[in-house]
């Protein structure tokens, strides 16, 4: 008897949403549209008759409330709003003025089950009232949660024998697009390169001592403490998996080798930061043979860590034979060569005058505080020099003209 009206339209964003699942949770809001631009204003769809008379228990405040926020929300509005990522298969016009695809398909039936969630309601308050029974106040919000939850897997399985075909092929391709990333980042790479994909985890024992019993000591008993690890992919074969240790003691060399290198003579850092290599990059070498460009993806507190500053067990700092790229993740390597529009000339500064150059109070306030002042670095003027014969177009600023 009631079917709340359905606002469809496409988000302003050319992009979906990060991490959007198969079926859209359709958005729902205390006020108009959750996102993208706000439906204008328009006539309310008619109801049968009937209607009126079975929702009159809802116009009242208290009964709206005892509904929920976002339901109430939705029946006085009288409407749903529903955001659409405009993509083929799941929302693009139908030339008509209209709206089709899954997800657009998924709002209608999401409205229809809001309709009988509502009717189911109502129905129920009508029987409580002929037995006296009343509720009063707001809505449990955790109930309405499960409500929401339960519409919107309704609406998925209204609508899924209708695009059967359509998510068997979305699935094939999301599975192939997996299969096929190890592949394609391995192809992105030489023989003389080497991904590291490094990772702090704690492992899960799926049995402990102490039988069936559920408590939360149980619970914490299962994780242990937490540990670093690292996969290695070379252009061919299968990539290695390898445990770093102990995560609290790795870190705590880590904090320790960034202090030390602060200090400026002494050798702590030299010290730790052969002992940082002999607990990281050493287990990795074995399955790095031969390789001098390495791209590390680092995870926890190893993100903090310079490695070209480690020390090998020759003494020799890492960055003497070794180059590291840092990347987020292995995808990061299917974009390199990939073609980019610059468009702005480059800019370049080198050496500039510290001490000598204008600055506020403030900054010169902090300068004696600290007690501290900065000599010239005439070596970064050579080094300016050769980028710009690589960057004719860049503009160079050196010495007063370098500031911020």
């Amino acid at each position: 008897p009631w079917m709340p009206g359905v606002v469809i339209q496409p988000e302003e964003r050319t992009m979906p949403p990060p991490g959007r699942s198969a079926t859209p949770m359709a958005r729902r809001s205390s006020g108009g549209a959750p996102w993208g631009r706000v439906p204008e204003p328009r006539p309310k769809r008619s109801r049968s008759a009937g209607g009126p008379s079975s929702l009159a228990p809802l116009r009242t405040a208290s009964a709206q409330n005892e509904l929920g926020p976002t339901l109430s929300e939705i029946v006085k509005r009288d409407r749903l709003n529903c955001g659409v990522v405009e993509q083929a298969g799941f929302a693009e016009p139908d030339g008509a003025g209209g709206w089709r695809g899954f997800d657009v398909d998924f709002c209608r039936a999401l409205a229809a089950a809001i309709d009988k969630r509502v009717a189911d309601y109502d129905k129920q308050r009508s029987r409580n009232a002929r037995n006296g029974e009343r509720k009063s106040g707001k809505g449990d919000t955790e109930a309405e949660a499960q409500a929401l939850d339960e519409i919107s897997r309704q609406a998925e399985r209204d609508i899924a024998p209708r695009f059967k075909d359509f998510l068997a092929a979305r699935d094939r391709l999301a599975r192939g697009n997996r299969e096929d990333l190890l592949p394609a980042i391995q192809s992105a790479l030489t023989d003389a390169d080497v991904l590291v994909e490094m990772v702090r985890f704690r492992p899960f024992r799926a049995a402990v001592p102490g039988g069936t019993r559920q408590t939360a000591s149980l619970d914490a008993e299962r994780w242990d403490p937490a540990r670093y690890a690292a996969y290695v992919v070379r252009r061919t074969g299968t990539p290695a998996f390898v445990d770093l240790g102990d995560a609290d003691t790795i870190d705590a060399v880590v904090v320790e080798f960034r202090r030390a290198l602060s200090l400026p003579r002494g050798t702590l850092a030299r010290d730790l930061g052969r002992r940082l290599e002999a607990t990281v990059m050493q287990p990795l070498r074995a399955h790095a043979a031969g390789a001098t460009q390495w791209h590390v993806s680092p995870d926890g507190l190893l993100n903090l860590v310079p490695f070209g500053a480690l020390v090998n067990a020759e003494g020799h700092y890492l960055l003497e034979t070794l180059t590291f790229n840092y990347i987020a993740s292995g995808r990061d390597l299917l974009r390199r060569g990939a073609t980019t529009v610059r468009t702005t000339a480059p800019v370049v500064l080198a050496n500039p005058e510290f001490d000598d150059a204008p600055r506020s109070a403030s900054a010169a306030g902090a300068r004696s505080i600290l007690g501290t002042r900065f000599e010239s670095l005439p070596g970064t003027a050579a080094e300016a020099d050769g980028i710009r014969q690589l960057l004719p177009d860049a503009t160079l600023l050196a010495r007063e003209r370098a500031t911020e």
